[in-house]
């Protein structure tokens, strides 16, 4: 059965700090987080699924709100000047 919100998420994080797989609970070695490219394209789908498909990014600098999407956060990750730069749009 599946959990919803906080446990679920840390039940992830329990999984990935004793080396398991969240895709297939296969045993994984550090610094890998998941055994192959299938299973990281259906955690992220399941964390997309989980905690929807855009995120409100605000700016500690400029206390400006933006639009980014999970999948960009997941596996590109986001700088300050991806935001100021017109990269993601305003949410006002």
């Amino acid at each position: 059965m599946r959990m919803d919100g906080l446990a679920w998420a840390f039940e992830q994080l329990n999984k990935l700090s004793a080396g398991i797989c969240p895709g297939c609970q296969a045993k994984v070695t550090y610094p890998a987080l998941v055994c192959s490219e299938p299973c990281k394209r259906k955690w992220f789908n399941q964390i997309i699924a989980d905690v929807g498909e855009t995120k409100r990014v605000t700016s500690s600098v400029t206390g400006k709100t933006y639009l980014v999407p999970t999948r960009v956060i997941l596996e590109v990750g986001i700088k300050h000047d991806d935001l100021i730069n017109g990269k993601f749009p305003e949410v006002t």
